[in-house]
């Protein structure tokens, strides 16, 4: 659980195994919250093993056709990539994870929306967003995995804004 509002968005995703590892991760970290824009895969048995005990996530996920009706219900809508452009496109001037997670310390409500495995977010669903947010990696092949990038960007959030963290439960060694 989250001491923010954060929505996790996927746009098109592709492949039903990764919808059900973004449900099992929404879960590890509290979120319940799973809005699918127009999405390629279905919430079909494949998706449900791969979300083991998110699979109440993903049957809960929130189907929609357009990003639109995200942007008016959230304080920030922040889109991902591992694009980063040479050039000076305003559109996508990326921040580094780490300095997204400070930026948003001010806002209740977050928007976190993933592109597709294998094409990520068209130019019209980048210029929707507010932030622009990149994971480092190396420089040759920066690209992860949807639900690889997912885990990362909500284990920092997590880390930042969780509350009830697994961690707490354990007693802390004596120094």
């Amino acid at each position: 659980m989250f001491s923010k509002d954060i929505r996790v968005v996927l746009v098109g995703v592709e492949g039903s195994i990764n919808l059900g590892f973004v449900a099992r991760l929404c879960k590890n970290f509290g979120i319940n919250r799973l809005y699918l824009v127009n999405p390629s895969a279905s919430i079909n048995e494949e998706a449900l093993r791969f979300a083991v005990k998110g699979s109440d996530v993903l049957q809960n996920a929130v189907i929609i056709d357009s990003l639109d009706k995200i942007i008016s219900d959230v304080d920030v809508m922040a889109c991902t990539s591992s694009v980063i452009p040479l050039d000076k496109d305003p559109i996508r001037q990326a921040l580094e994870l780490k300095e997204f997670v400070e930026k948003i310390e001010n806002y209740k409500s977050v928007a976190i929306v993933f592109g597709r495995e294998s094409t990520g977010l068209t130019r019209e669903e980048l210029e929707k967003c507010h932030m622009y947010v990149h994971i480092n990696a190396f420089k040759e092949y920066p690209v992860l995995n949807l639900s690889h990038a997912v885990a990362i960007v909500l284990y920092e959030l997590f880390n930042k804004y969780g509350v009830e963290r697994s961690i707490d439960l354990v007693e802390k060694p004596d120094k």
